[in-house]
């Protein structure tokens, strides 16, 4: 399975999502909800099509997520 984000890729975790719902066979937790929006880099690629985040110890699906430019790009 081709991935759409690799280890070192910077995301976003999206906005908009509800709290319990499922996106891709995980639910949004409480704990998870709270990092909506934020910016991170992915540090590990779990059970195949889940990701690990920088800031966060749960994982995440490609549904839960949106590409996102580094936090440190500095604009000129």
């Amino acid at each position: 399975m081709a991935h759409k984000y690799k280890i070192g890729d910077y995301v976003r975790v999206r906005p908009n999502l509800i709290l319990y719902k499922e996106y891709g066979g995980v639910a949004l937790l409480h704990g998870m909800a709270q990092n909506c929006g934020r910016v991170g880099k992915i540090t590990k690629i779990a059970h195949g099509s889940a990701y690990v985040l920088d800031f966060s110890t749960y994982i995440w699906t490609v549904y839960m997520l949106e590409p996102a430019d580094s936090p440190f790009l500095i604009q000129i």
